[in-house]
Order: C-alpha cells, then structure tokens, then sequence
C-alpha cells in the first residue's frame, strides 16, 4: 500500500518553509462526482440508524456499508457488513462480509491495512473467523485487516469486564502503531498496540464526558475530542469542566501530560470531527448550537445544530479562524455523525453532512437544494479558511453524507445514504430502495495555471506524485501510453469505463514523464507527470 507518502512529504515541505502554495502550479478545482456504487436495500425504518464508512490509503478506497438488518437498539441498527475495497475507478479489488448483529464506530486506514472498531452481540462471523459471546450485552471489537481483507487480528472485551462497556475511537499511529479507545463509564480507557498487535500503552481517564476522536500525532502526542464532560481525572493531572454540557478539545504530549485543553459550548453531547492542521495545528469541526466567540471571533450560530462550526487551532491551543454556515433564509448544513472531516497535505479541509435551501458560501461558491429534502453536502475550505468549492445532491427524501477521506488535492473517498432517485452531479442515482449505501469517488476535473495545452483533455493527479498516479480522460478516450522524454514506451493500456485510470508512477525514476491519449477520432492530447523525490 501506499502510506500517504505523497502528502507527508508536501507536508514536511510546508512545515519547513512554513509557506503555503500550489505545486508547480497545478491546483485542481471544480471537483465532482467521478462514480457512484449503490448498494439497493429496503430498510423500512430511519435511516438515520444506519451508518456506512469509508478510507482510503491514496490508492484504494475500503467502503464499510449496512448489510442486512438484525436488531435495533436505541439508535442504532445491529446488522451484517458489507465491505468492498475498490480502486480509484470503482473497480471492485476485494471484498468480504461480517454476519452477525455488528454496529461499526470507526473503520481507519493503518499502515498495514485496514482498522475497524464497533461493538456485536451474540455470534459474528469474518471468512472462517468467528467470535461469540452469549447474554444481552454487546462488547467492543477491534478487527485489523491486511491489504486483502484477510483477517490479521481480533480484539475484544465484553461487558464482564465494566458495567457499561462501549467504543470511542481508533487512530493509527507513527510506526505502525495504532490507539484503541473504549469507555467502561464514567471512565475511558485508551490502549497502544504496535504493529505486532502488542500492547504499548495505556491511558486512563476518570470522571465523566465522552472522547469521541482520537488523533495521533506523528511526534507521539495525542488530541482528545469529545462532550458532556465534567471533572477528568488524567495522571498527572485533573481537569475541572466548568459544565457538563461541553465540547472539549484536549491536547496531550508523547508522555500524556496535559498540554492544554479547550471549552466549547454545547447542548447535545455532540461527537466532533479532528483532522491534521499544518505546523502541527488542528482542524476541529462540530456542530455550532448558538452563538459563541472564540478568541475574539463571533459565530452566529442557529438553534438546535441546524449549523456547524469549523475551527483552525494552532499547536499552543489558539483559534486562528472559525468558519459556519453563512446565515439568512430557511436553510442549513449539518455535519455527519461519523467522519465528517478530512484535510489533504495543502492544509484543505473537507466536511461532508447534508444540507437543505440555497446557501452563498462566497460570491462564486453556492449549494442549492429543496427546503423539504437533505441531500448530500461536500465543502471544502483552504488552509485560511476562505470556501474553495461545495457540492449537494440527491433527490426527494433523506440522503445523508457519512464519511469522506482524502485521498489527495480534492481526491475524495465518500459514503453515506440514498433515498430513491436523484443524482450526484452528473452521476445518475440508479438504486430505488428506501434506503441505499453509497460509495462514491469526488476528483478534480479541472486546473488552473497548467501549462500543458491538452490539460483540458486529460488530467494527472496527484502531480507531482512521489507514489502512484492517476489520469482522468474524456468519455471518448480510447488508448492511454506513459512515454519517457527521450521517446521509451513505459506503459500502455485501456483507459477504465469510469474515465479514471491508474498509471504505475511508483516503479519510475524521479523526473518528467509525458502521459499521451488517443481519442476516437485518432487525435492525441499530451500532459506532463512530474515524479518527485
């Protein structure tokens, strides 16, 4: 697999510089649905209990959707899993179900494969794996996957071990190593397993509130996001909540100690979203109930979370910029309850949920649905927090947004819920039950400041790319060929259906290549692909 090498090593650039800016000119914008896979089921009941997910390692996506339904449980749907791990075209490389009454929290991308965190009840069963525990208890699993989808590991504790036992989080780590949260309330417990499946580390946190996110820094510290939290009682400190109903943002260093932890009001023990800020800062994302300022900076906020708020944090705890739902008019955009944030190694970030009415993000930035419907909802801000682009879609009914991640510059991996009919930009909705999961891939379809003349026709990404590449081509399209620039043929082949194809950038040579297509018409169009160190 690829471990997002691209994006580290931009990163690390923008670290050391501490400048932002666009590589060679080649910014992509305008991105939109490249495909869409529906899952047609009939669910006879809210979908909002239902959950699906999804990752991706930069050159697959792994899609962990609702299989069929066995037991519901306040407000959540106990049911088979659908995983199916795809390229960036749509192609199906692999796939496996879980059988059993299962409930997935988190499903991570780990440097060996595949995290997945949730909690079962009774007898489930992965291939020729199976796990049961007996009683009206459910217990916490952890299952790491390789490559393939082939189990490597399970983990679990059942609810003989604490009186109320449930699954918080799972984030991988530096070197293979990957945190595991679960909370035997009012305590919660977060573990440290290495690449061996030995445990490392363990934290325990007691008193009230809920860590909802774990995000690991790649120096070894920790953020810790969560609500509703009283006193926490840390090792080698305690933290004194000044309510209970509070959003909370904790930062810990590599040795657990308490670096600095931040308020934010809340009435509804929301779950927030954490993802990577650059100069080891934070983008913080939840939903905004009411109007609240924050470091000098006013949010309007609308009553009862038909709002979010999207908030850049600095490494010392600060609030750099904060960003919401622009206010006027019935409308609002909500945040999804799962993974509802990602950001790409430029410092963009990505919120998906879903969204109703006519909003202005910015002059040249507009979402437009029906006031009597929620469709999904992508947003993307910059690193300063001004609007890059949004996008919704749907059709009549209750589509929800679960997930996205990143797989590059406006390279996304998302899924979620659709009612019957509809469409996701050009993308046609062809499932017709009354709840369908959704895997979907959003790419650019356009640049800006490229100076190849073909650009238009055929576009490289990432690029530059230190790993494997991608190249989007037109429906008509027949022959793609990687040719060296003294003339050599590297690689020839068949453009995909989907009009995405992969190009074997990893085996090359650090330098500049040239990717040419043939169209119906014989014509040839010629874009560059920059291979980076």
């Amino acid at each position: 697999m690829m471990k997002q090498s691209q994006s580290h090593t931009i990163l690390r650039l923008i670290l050391l510089t501490g400048t932002l800016f666009a590589l060679n000119g080649l910014q992509a914008q305008s991105p939109a649905f490249a495909w869409v896979g529906c899952d047609t089921t009939s669910y006879a009941f809210n979908p909002g209990m239902l959950d699906s997910h999804v990752a991706t390692d930069g050159n697959s996506m792994l899609y962990c959707g609702p299989g069929q339904v066995h037991e519901l449980y306040g407000n959540m749907a106990f049911n088979d899993l659908r995983l199916r791990r795809t390229d960036l075209s749509g192609t199906v490389i692999d796939s496996v179900e879980l059988l059993g009454k299962l409930y997935v929290h988190e499903l991570s991308e780990w440097e060996y494969g595949w995290l997945i965190l949730g909690c079962y009840r009774d007898s489930v069963s992965i291939g020729n794996q199976q796990w049961a525990q007996s009683g009206l208890s459910y217990d916490v699993f952890v299952l790491a996957l390789d490559d393939t989808l082939g189990l490597s590991w399970v983990w679990n504790i059942n609810q003989s071990q604490g009186p109320w036992i449930e699954p918080l989080d799972i984030a991988g780590g530096p070197g293979g190593d990957f945190w595991v949260g679960y909370s035997d309330y009012p305590n919660h417990v977060l573990l440290r397993f290495n690449a061996q499946f030995l445990p490392e580390d363990t934290l325990m946190v007691q008193g009230a509130g809920f860590f909802c996110e774990i995000l690991a820094e790649p120096q070894g510290g920790l953020y810790l996001g969560g609500s509703c939290g009283g006193t926490m009682v840390f090792p080698d400190t305690t933290i004194f909540a000044p309510s209970i109903y509070l959003q909370h943002l904790i930062s810990l260093d590599a040795d657990h100690k308490l670096r600095w932890v931040r308020f934010f009001p809340d009435f509804t023990c929301s779950a927030p979203s954490l993802a990577p800020a650059p100069q080891h800062g934070i983008y913080y994302a939840n939903f905004l109930n009411d109007t609240m300022t924050l470091d000098g900076i006013f949010l309007q906020g609308t009553n009862w979370g038909h709002d979010f708020m999207l908030l850049r944090i600095d490494s010392l705890g600060s609030v750099q910029w904060a960003r919401e739902m622009p206010t006027g008019g019935f409308s609002d955009a909500t945040l999804s309850r799962t993974g509802a944030l990602a950001s790409d190694a430029l410092g963009n970030t990505y919120l998906t949920g879903q969204t109703r009415g006519n909003i202005q993000w910015s002059s040249t930035v507009v979402t437009t649905s029906a006031v009597s419907d929620y469709n999904v909802w992508l947003m993307s801000y910059d690193v300063l927090g001004t609007p890059r682009w949004a996008l919704a879609g749907g059709g009549a009914g209750y589509d929800l947004s679960h997930g996205v991640a990143a797989a590059g510059v406006d390279l996304l991996a998302n899924s979620g819920l659709l009612a019957a009919g509809g469409s996701l930009g050009s993308q046609s909705i062809s499932c017709q039950g009354f709840t369908n999961p959704y895997r979907a891939l959003v790419s650019p379809l356009t640049s800006r400041g490229v100076a190849d003349p073909d650009a238009s026709r055929a576009l490289v990404f990432p690029n530059p790319t230190d790993g494997d590449a991608w190249i989007r081509t037109a429906s008509t399209a027949q022959q793609v060929f990687l040719h060296a620039l003294d003339g050599r043929l590297l690689f020839h082949t068949e453009p995909m259906p989907s009009g995405i194809t992969a190009l074997p950038a990893a085996i090359l040579e650090p330098g500049i290549y040239l990717v040419s297509i043939i169209d119906q018409d014989g014509s040839r169009a010629t874009v560059r692909l920059i291979r980076a160190h």
